[in-house]
């Protein structure tokens, strides 16, 4: 449970046009929730999968995307 506080605010101080902004968390009941914003397309794992069915294997193009 510490290591996931830390990460939420972790989280919290990111500044970046590549990050998400965090807004808040909160647990109910047994689970976790935390609120950002929502990505309509989807997750980039999904993105990658339905331009290529096998993933992308080559680590520079992975890294760019993410940069």
């Amino acid at each position: 449970l510490d290591d996931v506080k830390n990460e939420i605010n972790y989280i919290g101080t990111c500044n970046h046009p590549n990050v998400l902004n965090y807004y808040t968390s909160f647990t109910v009941e047994k689970e976790l929730w935390i609120v950002m914003p929502l990505m309509s397309a989807g997750s980039l794992g999904k993105l990658q999968k339905a331009k290529n069915k096998n993933g992308i294997k080559n680590e520079e193009l992975i890294a760019s995307i993410l940069l």
